[in-house]
């Protein structure tokens, strides 16, 4: 439930209401994702993996770490228990209709020309189903209705680290069937170049869009759909969200940012802006944008516990 305020200068106020409220016990939230049906997905750990050198993330990990997944899907929560994994997690959605997907952001391809296989599916007992390869440098995941996989990179996946001279996710944005088969790699290069997916939002199975920084035009608002690609130049720059309710999109309005801008699509691909937005909890005070998922028109965010949702279709009828 969302209630809103449009002031004369075109600033939008909307306040949420929690959705549920996450039981995480010890455990720490490690990401939030929206699965294909509108399930929420809270991917925890019981105590977070160390950094290498305080900086990077590895994939495996020497100790075993406990994880939990709380799946939210309107009829209440059910809690999956995945305890003493070797790896890394970053990404949690549902497959194959009762299994989930978890994945590492990193891999590492060894001397030997083996890498890590940092995705792994499990079943709702916490066993493990099968794994495979996704590439190193992810920064976003979603799985489609059809029980694809949509993966994002960022530069160091693009260009390559951690071992990989010639890297899995050069394309920068990839589409893979259940098994880790790739279906589809973005043709990329020229003065569209993903150089850094920043932000992505997997409406379809084959309409996607995706948001990236690019050497030769900065920042771009992009789609495919059934093949085809199109863009829009954006003035937002180092936005990590956005929602999508056609012909209006919806921008973080950066990556520290709390803020939203709403845009209208226009002709020969331009943005035009037209509100700005910010989201207030049921106590009044502004919500932090730190760990959220867009996908379609609706936005999840988790803070202190709770989680609260947007919908882009809604907000418009405030506006």
């Amino acid at each position: 439930m969302i209630k809103g305020q449009l002031s004369e200068r075109g600033k939008i106020t909307v306040t949420l209401s929690p959705v549920f409220e996450a039981d995480l016990g010890d455990y720490q939230l490690v990401n939030i994702g929206q699965g294909p049906n509108g399930e929420i997905l809270l991917l925890a750990v019981h105590e977070p993996p160390e950094l290498i050198e305080d900086r990077f993330p590895e994939a495996q990990t020497e100790r075993p770490f406990h994880y939990k997944i709380i799946r939210y899907s309107g009829g209440g929560c059910e809690e999956i228990s995945i305890p003493d994994q070797h790896w890394n997690f970053h990404f949690v959605q549902p497959i194959d209709g009762g299994n989930y997907l978890l994945a590492a952001a990193r891999c590492t391809r060894y001397d030997d020309g083996t890498a890590d296989l940092n995705a792994k599916v499990y079943g709702p007992e916490g066993n493990l189903v099968r794994e495979f390869l996704l590439g190193d440098g992810i920064e976003h995941l979603f799985v489609t209705e059809q029980n694809n996989i949509w993966t994002g990179y960022f530069d160091e996946g693009i260009f390559g680290n951690y071992g990989w001279d010639e890297p899995v996710g050069s394309a920068g944005l990839i589409r893979w069937d259940a098994n880790g088969n790739i279906l589809y790699e973005y043709p990329n290069g020229g003065k569209h170049q993903i150089v850094d997916c920043y932000a992505m939002n997997v409406c379809g199975d084959r309409d996607v869009w995706f948001y990236y920084y690019n050497d030769y035009n900065d920042f771009e608002l992009a789609r495919y759909r059934d093949g085809a690609l199109s863009y829009w130049k954006t003035d937002v720059e180092s936005s990590t969200a956005f929602l999508v309710h056609k012909p209006y999109i919806l921008f973080k309005a950066g990556w520290d940012d709390n803020r939203f801008v709403l845009f209208e699509m226009g002709k020969k691909g331009k943005l035009k802006r037209k509100a700005r937005l910010s989201f207030l909890d049921e106590k009044g005070k502004e919500i932090p944008m730190d760990i959220l998922s867009c996908r379609r028109s609706q936005m999840a965010v988790f803070h202190e516990d709770k989680v609260y949702v947007a919908d882009l279709e809604e907000i418009l009828k405030i506006w």
